[in-house]
């Protein structure tokens, strides 16, 4: 069955980790303000109002222009309201982002991102290529189960489900030593 395709991923609530690769850089300025205003347009898109939701991240895109986030969320956001020139545009601008630095962030993004919209091959071929870089990655780990699910590989799902849930497992206990 399909039963990630009307969640996203700020609709999990998963407890606070020690995310080990929260310390990779960063190519675009952070404030608590904007962390602030993009909380706000996650709740705003779990409670389901996304063109709200949309209002604030497209608010937040021309602040900060390179936060890979921002265009996840957009991506995301665009799919749902059917404005798929918009999310491929958002896509596009990630995928040319991971082509040219691929980094923590941005390849995080880009699979949510394909998770989220149910691109699933590609998330499963970027989520091998990013895992190689980025093993301890808990969520991307959780995005390839999705998508190998969705198209109908079991074992490597399960493979990658364990594998998300032993990292969070790990990632738990060591924010709350």
């Amino acid at each position: 069955g399909d039963w990630s395709s009307d969640v996203c991923s700020s609709d999990l609530k998963i407890p606070e980790t020690a995310d080990p690769y929260s310390n990779e850089p960063s190519t675009w300025p952070w404030t608590p303000e904007i962390s602030a205003r993009k909380n706000e347009g996650f709740r705003l898109n779990s409670a389901r109002d996304y063109v709200a939701a949309t209002k604030v991240f497209e608010a937040l895109h021309a602040e900060s222009p390179r936060d890979p986030q921002v265009h996840q969320m957009l991506a995301t956001l665009y799919s749902v309201l059917g404005r798929q020139q918009d999310s491929a545009r958002e896509l596009d601008w990630l995928r040319a982002a991971w082509r040219d630095q691929p980094g923590y962030w941005v390849g995080n993004a880009l699979v949510q991102a394909l998770r989220e919209i149910g691109r699933w091959q590609e998330c499963i071929d970027l989520s091998k290529d990013f895992l190689t870089r980025f093993p301890q990655a808990a969520e991307a780990w959780s995005a390839k189960a999705v998508a190998d699910w969705q198209i109908g590989n079991i074992d490597p799902a399960v493979q990658a489900i364990e594998r998300s849930i032993e990292l969070r497992f790990d990632q738990i206990g060591r924010a709350h030593v």
